[in-house]
């Protein structure tokens, strides 16, 4: 079972923040999104053949499709092109073979891309989490 959660800044605790799954509830489409986790945004080759993490993590939550009325739930997080935010996102761990989950604190990005709007769906809406700070 997936624990996706996104909350604003005012208050760290994840207890308080909303769980996707029941913000984007009450919908015929899934409120699942396609992810991708990347623990630092770039490293750097050693000369011993090592690497070294530069950068923040990023984390990528993306619909194919998202009725208008969760889009807009989604979209009360980020008024404008940016904004700060704690989430829980999927990692690219798992332990006893389940999805490890992690909290951060992080700027969501809205997305960038063309939002298709058709008659009943926003389709590609991706959402890009930057600077992702372990709490």
């Amino acid at each position: 079972m997936s624990d996706f959660r996104i909350g604003e800044t005012i208050n760290a605790n994840p207890a308080t923040w909303s769980v996707l799954s029941t913000l984007l509830a009450g919908q015929d489409k899934n409120y699942e999104p396609e992810w991708t986790f990347a623990p630092q945004a770039s490293f750097v080759d050693l000369p011993t053949g090592g690497r070294l993490a530069s950068d923040y993590g990023v984390a990528t939550w993306r619909w194919g499709g998202l009725r208008f009325t969760q889009r807009q739930l989604l979209r009360a997080f980020c008024t404008g092109l940016s904004t700060a935010v704690y989430i829980r996102t999927a990692t690219n761990e798992t332990s006893a073979g389940v999805q490890v989950f992690d909290d951060f604190s992080c700027i969501m990005n809205w997305t960038s891309q063309n939002e298709l709007i058709g008659i009943n769906y926003v389709e590609q809406v991706e959402i890009i989490f930057t600077h992702l700070v372990a709490l």
